[in-house]
């Protein structure tokens, strides 16, 4: 227990610059109050109005729902030189292992691990988790995922990986005394859950203390600690001392210390015009209550000095240019380092397709080091799931509640003779148009099957049914007599829940539809298309900056 304990206080010690380093980007997520200080003394300035500004927030909280928006477009792809059958069971296989471990994320009032590795590989710049099967007498064979929080984890490497990963949960002091049946204390405690290739050790806490009491041990069923933890690969790599700091960074990396500044400048700015409306004074008088005359306060207050005693402003030169010129140094450098997101950011007078195209590729840069990560973290896990099922020999049913299938270890196949892949495509609506209006402008007879533009495009609930049905309406349009055996259908189905004079109509009704069917069939009539003119195509929006934002421009169909 104690060489335990004196690594994890080594790797913390080792780890404390990254996570210093997340502690101050947590600041900026939770828009921790700022207050402004003298830049001499560090002290608070008495009467000065301190503002905090929301960017960092909007700007996390973007580029969170910009990646949460890509879970429909998930992959799970499998290659390698086994039969595809193999393929589609372990593809299969993936997808239900991840239904089964959010259907118990949700149970435990945790969010989904697609939400969870969302939001930390923006804010923490780090993602992972803890796989174990567990087959328990109560609960049954399932797969255990606990999502972990890269700030609370230590680990040592050796040359095939982790040579050892404890990560540190906080738990109540209530729920540590039900299951250790160790008391400490009124608070949380913490739990330190403790890994290497030969057994898994579990030690108890006080919140802020280093002394931990060992309460379990069992032996590791694996040769590794059963941990993935995958950084962003975003951030400046150079083995200075502390590069620690500068691995896996979050969203924040370049301008995490420019929103002090804003916060500084708007701050400044809003005294000032406080202090306009509601300025203070001094009045000289004879004689004063102080041994010293008090400096003048920045609002509302009238200070007696002495005569002869009164303060005077020194001169400084073109103060409103200067502020003005910080403005537009500080706030260029914050969208320079957050690059504007088209959901937040204010659009030009006219929204062009290219304008569109250009907020696209800012977008990416910041999503798509984090979506590598995502894609690395799911193959790095789908591989020891399927490894600790094969090893564990395991057959259990998986996936769904009320869909499950049952997975048998043989049917995996064996782990060297195939790759798996995670791709999250980037998709955006506004993006789609765009590349429509350009594909249009360069093929202007350029459209979109009604699949991709039903999946794609409308996003349809159903889009095969969405498709069956505009196929039905369209098969109606060139023959009449199917559009009336449907009315005629539907018409005698009503009838059949309705009762009296009321059902006797709606048979008539189904009656005569029959026969103008019957004699429409009989005597066909050609379909009538004169009057009709088709309207080309035309761009859904301006291709450069032309026309005006936000008018609907019609995209084709039929006038009389």
């Amino acid at each position: 227990m104690t060489d335990t304990i004196k690594q994890i206080k080594e790797a913390k010690k080792r780890l404390r610059p990254l996570h210093n380093r997340m502690d101050a980007d947590v600041k900026l997520a939770n828009l921790d109050k700022y207050t402004l200080k003298s830049a001499i003394t560090g002290k608070d300035i008495e009467g000065a109005v301190s503002v905090t500004m929301p960017e960092p927030k909007i700007y996390l909280n973007s580029t969170i729902s910009s990646i949460l928006s890509l879970r429909k477009h998930f992959q799970t792809v499998i290659e390698g030189g086994i039969p595809s059958t193999t393929k589609r069971k372990i593809e299969s296989y993936s997808d239900d292992c991840y239904y089964d471990v959010d259907e118990r994320l949700v149970r435990q009032k945790k969010q989904k691990l697609f939400t969870f590795w969302s939001t930390h590989i923006c804010a923490r710049g780090w993602i992972g988790a803890r796989w174990l099967w567990v087959n328990d007498p109560e609960y049954g064979f399932y797969l255990d995922c606990l999502p972990i929080d890269a700030r609370y984890c230590y680990y040592d490497l050796d040359d095939d990986g982790f040579a050892w990963f404890a990560n540190e949960t906080r738990r109540s002091s209530v729920r540590i005394k039900e299951q250790y049946g160790i008391d400490v204390g009124e608070g949380d405690g913490m739990v330190l859950d403790f890994w290497n290739d030969k057994v898994n050790e579990i030690y108890i806490g006080k919140e802020g203390s280093e002394d931990f009491t060992q309460v379990d041990e069992r032996d590791n069923p694996y040769s590794y600690p059963p941990f993935v933890l995958v950084p962003a690969p975003e951030g400046f790599l150079f083995f200075d001392k502390d590069y620690i700091s500068r691995e896996g960074e979050s969203v924040f990396f370049l301008d995490r210390d420019m929103y002090k500044h804003w916060n500084q400048l708007v701050s400044i700015d809003q005294t000032l015009a406080l202090g306009s409306i509601d300025p203070a004074y001094q009045m000289e008088v004879e004689e004063t209550t102080g041994e010293k005359a008090p400096i003048p306060p920045l609002t509302s207050a009238t200070v007696e000095v002495k005569k002869g005693s009164k303060y005077e402003l020194i001169p400084r030169p073109d103060v409103n240019k200067a502020v003005g010129v910080a403005h537009d140094h500080i706030e260029r450098a914050i969208q320079m380092g957050s690059p504007s997101d088209i959901d937040v950011a204010v659009p030009p007078r006219v929204t062009s397709a290219l304008w569109i195209t250009e907020q696209e590729g800012l977008r990416e840069k910041v999503r798509t080091p984090r979506l590598e990560a995502m894609e690395s973290a799911y193959q790095q896990s789908t591989r020891m799931i399927i490894d600790q099922y094969i090893q564990g020999k395991f057959s259990g049913k998986l996936g769904r509640r009320g869909a499950k299938t049952l997975y048998s270890y043989t049917e995996l196949g064996d782990p060297e003779t195939y790759d798996i892949k995670y791709k999250i495509l980037p998709k955006s609506k506004r993006q789609d148009i765009a590349n429509l209006t350009i594909a249009r402008v360069a093929n202007p007879d350029f459209k979109l099957s009604i699949k991709t533009t039903m999946e794609d495009i409308v996003s349809a609930e159903d889009p095969e049914g969405e498709i069956a049905r505009i196929e039905a309406e369209e098969a109606e349009k060139i023959n009449p007599v199917l559009k009336l055996l449907r009315m005629a259908y539907s018409t005698s189905l009503e009838a059949q829940s309705l009762h009296g004079d009321e059902k006797e109509v709606k048979q008539l009704q189904a009656i005569e539809l029959t026969w103008t069917m019957y004699n429409l069939i009989q005597n066909p009539q050609p379909t009538p298309t004169e009057g009709k003119e088709k309207i080309p195509a035309r761009q859904l929006l301006p291709l450069l900056n032309e026309g005006r934002a936000g008018k609907t421009i019609p995209t084709g169909g039929e006038v009389e």
